[in-house]
């Protein structure tokens, strides 16, 4: 290899330049897009997050809900059936005295 092949191949074109400075100039704006995007995700996920606390918090409340309606369905048929039997007194009552 003879010196001036060698001097040619360490030269530096303006187009080697430029490759590079656009290589740069995107390689940090790609960068700076995706760091951009990971905080939007990250706000969006914690607005997520929020939402399913508070999706959560209404689901027990009406598991609650659900078991308050159940014990008072059963108080009410308790008393129901508590008035069949005053029903059936008073008729056995009204038929032994022949009234009514």
């Amino acid at each position: 290899m003879d010196e001036n092949n060698l001097i040619s191949f360490w030269q530096i074109s303006l187009g080697n330049l430029l490759t590079i400075a656009t290589m740069l100039v995107g390689g940090i704006y790609f960068i700076s897009q995706i760091k951009g995007q990971v905080n939007f995700l990250t706000d969006r996920m914690v607005s997520v997050e929020e939402r399913v606390k508070d999706l959560v918090n209404i689901l027990v409340e009406q598991g609650k809900q659900g078991e308050r309606m159940l014990m008072l369905a059963e108080r009410v048929q308790a008393q129901g059936k508590r008035l069949d039997e005053n029903e059936r007194r008073v008729n056995r009552f009204y038929e032994k005295t022949g009234k009514e």
